[in-house]
């Protein structure tokens, strides 16, 4: 059956569990989070669950690995590392058409995010073996695997803004090592193949990694304590992605000449969002575009066909 991509009209966000099988925290954290936001669901005076799920969509995918997890190993059933089986856009200089050599899980995950479509604007994995908040770019510009040098999206501060939300929420992921609790993921450690360059480049959204626990699979008699910790700033995120930002609708001119036309909605102010692209089409009408950022002043262009406009909200 044809299944149609949610309204566009509508932000959606995705949280992904257990990326690598060996890093199950993620998909507990997830199953305790659905089970809160079903559970508290349509009450309006629940105003923080209200916000989220009446202004979005939450999308969850506890495990994207499971014969990992089954296993007890990083890699899936063939020992392959789904963070490292993308189109990698500085290894294959910017093409980031499908190779035919991904795996299962990772094409599950690109045909997930072709499905959510033009709703899709944030996403994050959930990892272990460190406690931080990592950006893109993940990949280093030379590709050089050693060298760990700033390479920052042209929409770094709206990254910045974005990680600091989750971080605001919980002390704990201040250290030594990571001392704003953030970090950009050249600057750690270089990743090539890695699921988060890939989803920003192709489809605009906004992804982030969170490492969760310095220690891989925690003691069950630790869960509890790990999911108090995160459990706000879970919560922040969906906030901040959601139920906060900047959301405008777009219905260029009514023509036939402009039937098929691509229609262009550029965030002007410097750092704050990706131009997004999309098609002129009679019967979707209106064409939802939204921002994650926060409150302030913004200036955005419109350009269809021969015609633009500016807007300053």
């Amino acid at each position: 059956a044809t299944q149609t991509p949610p309204s566009s009209e509508k932000p959606s966000f995705l949280y992904i569990g257990n990326t690598h099988g060996n890093e199950p925290l993620g998909r507990q954290h997830l199953s305790y989070l659905a089970e809160e936001l079903c559970s508290r669901a349509g009450d309006p005076s629940d105003e923080e669950a209200d916000a989220i799920l009446s202004r979005g969509a939450v999308h969850m995918i506890f495990t994207i690995n499971p014969d990992g997890f089954d296993l007890h190993r990083r890699g899936n059933a063939n020992r392959v590392d789904i963070n490292r089986n993308f189109p990698d856009p500085i290894l294959r200089n910017g093409d980031l058409n499908r190779t035919g050599t991904e795996e299962v899980e990772t094409v599950a995950l690109m045909d997930y995010v072709d499905l959510l479509g033009d709703s899709l604007i944030g996403a994050s994995a959930l990892h272990e073996g460190a406690l931080v908040v990592n950006y893109p770019f993940d990949g280093e510009p030379s590709g050089s695997n050693w060298n760990r040098v700033p390479n920052p999206t042209p929409d770094d501060k709206l990254f910045r803004y974005l990680a600091q939300t989750y971080v605001d929420q919980q002390p704990e992921m201040l250290s030594k090592e990571f001392p704003t609790g953030m970090i950009q993921g050249s600057v750690w450690y270089p990743v090539y193949g890695g699921w988060q360059d890939f989803f920003y480049l192709r489809d605009n959204v906004y992804t982030t990694t969170i490492e969760q626990n310095e220690e891989k699979w925690p003691a069950e008699n630790e869960i509890e304590a790990l999911w108090n910790q995160h459990r706000r700033s879970l919560y922040a995120y969906l906030n901040a992605y959601i139920a906060q930002g900047l959301t405008i609708q777009v219905e260029p001119p009514s023509s036939d000449e402009l039937e098929g036309e691509d229609v262009v909605v550029t965030m002007i102010t410097s750092e704050m969002g990706r131009p997004v692209r999309f098609k002129s089409t009679a019967s979707d009408g209106v064409h939802g575009v939204h921002y994650p950022v926060p409150a302030g002043e913004y200036a955005l262009k419109v350009e269809w066909g021969e015609g633009e406009a500016i807007h300053r909200v």
